[in-house]
């Protein structure tokens, strides 16, 4: 894949710049490629301020995201792949998943996360442990 891009006002006398994309899963320069790419979704998270309207967090460190929210989760769902879509990306089906996380835990970043009540006050909080996977 490959794209022309004009760069105006950038000290190069407004210089076209031919840029040709190619996989790099695994190298070096992937997360940087990857937050150039998904710094959009960020932006357009805050812009449409699904964080105060639908109380919900979009997390990202990279390629790799979850977010937390109290519902509207297929609502979000579409708009996260609406966003993506209009990158030429997709979300990876077989790591995807909407889950209540007061039943189950997942596991993110290297740390397993899960929701559990503490035995003396009876109150439920995150507790979060190394992954057996990081552990290993």
């Amino acid at each position: 894949m490959s794209s022309i891009i004009f760069v105006p006002n950038s000290g190069i006398s407004n210089c076209l710049f031919k840029l040709k994309v190619i996989y790099c899963v695994g190298g070096v320069i992937s997360p940087l490629l990857a937050n150039i790419y998904l710094n959009v979704l960020d932006k357009v998270w805050k812009v449409k301020r699904v964080q105060e309207r639908m109380e919900a967090r979009l997390i990202r460190y990279a390629d790799d995201f979850v977010v937390l929210c109290k519902g509207h989760t297929e609502r979000i769902l579409r708009g996260v792949q609406g966003v993506l879509g209009g990158l030429g990306l997709t979300l990876n089906e077989a790591k995807t998943r909407m889950l209540d996380v007061r039943e189950e835990s997942f596991s993110f970043l290297g740390f397993h996360l899960m929701v559990i009540k503490h035995p003396r006050t009876g109150r439920r909080f995150c507790l979060i442990r190394p992954a057996q996977k990081a552990l290993a």
